[in-house]
């Protein structure tokens, strides 16, 4: 758990702590980015279709009961894989999406790409996507997409025996150039595609000559920024004792990985933000549903208590109050682009 050599910014990151002024009110941002796969491990049309179909009527139901402060519904945030597209899953989505129920966003497994076979891929999808609603755009009108990279294998940083997950050295310019606003695959701190630093928000600098170029970059901060970086938004890494024992929490949700109050502590206390803005937290976490052997229907505690648990715990103010360690008061607020698909 400990590949990409991220330690010693973590350790760096805590002693360097900025802690947000007294008597200031918090505001968290919670992103569930969800790599949603109906189809993952060849499932058949029919087990896609029923995963689909559970989506579509039990989550509105599990979602409704559960606002921010802002009054808004969880924006549950659907990563759609390009690369097992079909025309029903999207058309759900955008049903979801214009509702109220979340957005959706650009997911990709691929391998041996070049930066134009990519180019192409990107553009395709974008063109794809954009026929049902889905994605965004900017204030300009061009594409606007979050990116989760499949297989981590960001901008080419995964060559496990042999074998790449990407072949693109310059895909943070290849994204970047596309519409692609920020990234949102990390952390994966069990593979070496883990970037060398550790809950920052990092503006990372393209080297076209060379893979895993996001490990260099500028740490997001009040007056800086640059049009030439890609916008890399991680979920938390964080040591912290779960049940009784130490454990690493990189805030990825599962079928038996459930999002207890003292894993949200941990999500907090990562404190993910914006230098010169402390009062304001980032949580991303990342789901997987259906990104595995079991499908929603399958999960431990039925469906719908599987569908219900992500939001619940994040809604308790107790655990919450206790990491933030605020002032006044701490507001939760699900992030959401400027515009939802369908509309």
């Amino acid at each position: 758990m400990l590949r990409g050599g991220w330690l010693p910014d973590y350790v760096r990151g805590r002693l360097e702590r900025e802690a947000a002024p007294d008597g200031v009110t918090r505001h968290l941002m919670f992103i569930f980015a969800d790599h949603w796969e109906p189809s993952h491990g060849g499932a058949d049309e029919r087990t896609a279709d029923a995963r689909l179909a559970d989506w579509l009527e039990l989550y509105p139901r599990a979602a409704a009961g559960h606002r921010d402060a802002d009054g808004h519904l969880p924006a549950h945030t659907f990563f759609y894989p390009y690369d097992e597209l079909r025309a029903r899953d999207l058309r759900g989505l955008a049903e979801l999406s214009s509702a109220g129920y979340g957005e959706v966003e650009l997911h990709l497994h691929h391998r041996d790409d070049t930066s134009a076979s990519l180019g192409r891929k990107l553009r395709d999808a974008v063109g794809q996507y954009g026929e049902f609603g889905c994605l965004g755009s900017g204030p300009g009108g061009d594409p606007a997409f979050g990116f989760v990279h499949g297989n981590w294998a960001l901008d080419n940083s995964r060559q496990d025996g042999g074998r790449n997950y990407c072949g693109v050295d310059d895909e943070l310019t290849v994204l970047r150039e596309a519409g692609c606003y920020a990234d949102f695959t990390f952390p994966a701190p069990g593979t070496h595609a883990q970037p060398r630093w550790a809950n920052r928000l990092i503006r990372a600098v393209d080297d076209p000559r060379r893979p895993k170029s996001y490990d260099r970059g500028v740490e997001c901060a009040v007056g800086r920024g640059s049009a030439e970086t890609l916008l890399l938004v991680p979920g938390p890494l964080h040591f912290h004792c779960g049940n009784g024992r130490p454990r690493l929490d990189d805030g990825q949700i599962t079928g038996v990985n459930v999002p207890r109050p003292d894993r949200v502590d941990a999500w907090v206390r990562a404190h993910v933000h914006v230098r010169g803005r402390p009062e304001w937290t980032f949580v991303k976490v990342s789901l997987a549903w259906v990104h595995g052997p079991q499908s929603i229907a399958a999960a431990d505690a039925g469906t719908g208590a599987a569908l219900d648990g992500p939001g619940a715990p994040l809604q308790r103010r107790r655990p919450l109050a206790t990491a933030l360690r605020h002032g006044p008061r701490s507001l939760q607020h699900h992030p959401r682009r400027g515009r939802r698909a369908g509309q």
